[in-house]
């Protein structure tokens, strides 16, 4: 991220944060299945979160 500001770099991640939480309200049926009926889509989203960041709500 060499050349952008440290606000440039919060914004990103925070519209980041506010698409992938739109993502998975959007697609997981709450069975752990993507609305399609891909096994296991939720589950590799909410993989990815916990290595991301521990403590986010996924």
């Amino acid at each position: 991220f060499t050349g952008y500001s440290p606000e440039d770099i919060a914004t990103l991640e925070a519209a980041l944060l506010r698409l992938r939480k739109a993502v998975i309200a959007a697609h997981c049926d709450g069975s752990g299945k993507h609305t399609g009926k891909i096994d296991g889509w939720c589950s590799k989203v909410k993989d990815v979160c916990k290595h991301y960041q521990d403590g986010l709500v996924c």
